[in-house]
């Protein structure tokens, strides 16, 4: 009797949750092996937390995501977390508790307060500089290390991932120097596959090679928050890889990539400086700066073209051209 009270008190809390409000933060704020990983739904923060997609981490961690109707049961080591989209009551391991924040079903994620779900699974972390870093390995990070090396020799290391589904990643490698990454160099796809013995192992197939003025990559995000998507007629799912000087300008380059069963194929690249992608009424649009060069001036005041391109299916098409003078 006393559990069936609990259970519906648990209940009329969740209903009583407020409605989430949060601020979407950029690019990764995880970092498994030492290495940042950035996942296919954007970090965003949530009451001093931050929500995670977690069906993502099913490739990274020993975490696995079922469905069960409404439910979604998470189980990692000896500990199964039940929970339901937009109910803040759940189960951990036969036991109601009240999430800090109810999951969010958004397309294929499942957003959940990030430090609470590691906590609740004793999954070791510690804070820092905002990112959280994972203190226990990841096998299939090393296990992939190990096939770079093949590749790449024992120096370059692995300086970013991206996650693009829970087995297909995006692979930016990095020199060593003096013990520490420097420089970005080849950019790889990573795909999951079991070989004959069951064994899980990693397929690798080279993008292309980084701007050797990299200082950071990420992958761009849409305005809501997943990864850049269904921009192409045929409604494939994209996403730009965008490359970050180390230079005063910051200047960056965007890689637009379309994911298809035979692999990643690019299908676009900035010849100018990317700024961003926007939602507009006829669709989303591409926009890039393309500075002119007047020596007198510094990066900051150097006049510059606003280029907006949509995508028709095969090419980018310029929509408009606005000139920018920042001293004017």
């Amino acid at each position: 009797m006393k559990s069936r009270v609990l259970v519906i008190v648990m209940l009329f809390i969740s209903l009583l949750s407020p409605r989430l409000v949060y601020a979407e933060t950029k690019h990764s704020a995880l970092k498994v092996n030492e290495i940042p990983v950035q996942l296919p739904f954007a970090p965003r923060g949530a009451g001093g937390d931050v929500l995670v997609d977690v069906n993502s981490l099913q490739g990274i961690l020993q975490i696995s995501v079922e469905a069960r109707g409404e439910e979604r049961i998470i189980r990692y080591g000896d500990h199964q977390l039940e929970v339901q989209p937009g109910r803040v009551a759940a189960l951990l391991d036969g036991r109601w508790l009240v999430l800090k924040n109810a999951p969010v079903a958004e397309m294929d994620a499942l957003l959940l307060p990030n430090r609470q779900l590691f906590d609740l699974l004793t999954i070791p972390y510690r804070i820092e500089d905002g990112s959280i870093i994972v203190q226990t390995p990841s096998e299939s990070v090393t296990r992939l290390q190990k096939e770079v090396a093949k590749l790449e020799g024992e120096k370059p290391k692995i300086g970013f991932i991206g996650v693009l589904q829970p087995n297909r990643w995006i692979v930016a490698m990095q020199s060593v120097s003096d013990g520490k990454l420097v420089g970005y160099g080849n950019l790889y796809e990573a795909a999951g596959e079991t070989n004959a013995n069951g064994a899980r192992t990693w397929k690798l197939t080279k993008l292309r090679t980084i701007s050797d003025t990299a200082g950071s990559v990420h992958l761009e995000w849409m305005p809501n928050g997943s990864i850049f998507e269904n921009i192409v007629s045929d409604k494939r799912p994209e996403f730009i890889f965008v490359e970050t000087c180390n230079c005063a300008g910051r200047y960056q380059y965007g890689t637009m990539f379309t994911v298809t069963e035979m692999g990643l194929v690019p299908v676009w690249h900035s010849q100018a400086t990317f700024d961003r992608v926007q939602k507009t009424a006829k669709g989303w649009v591409m926009v890039t700066h393309r500075k002119d060069a007047i020596p007198t001036r510094t990066s900051a005041t150097m006049p510059f073209w606003e280029i907006h391109e949509m995508w028709n299916g095969q090419s980018f098409v310029i929509t408009k051209q606005e000139y920018r003078d920042p001293l004017k």
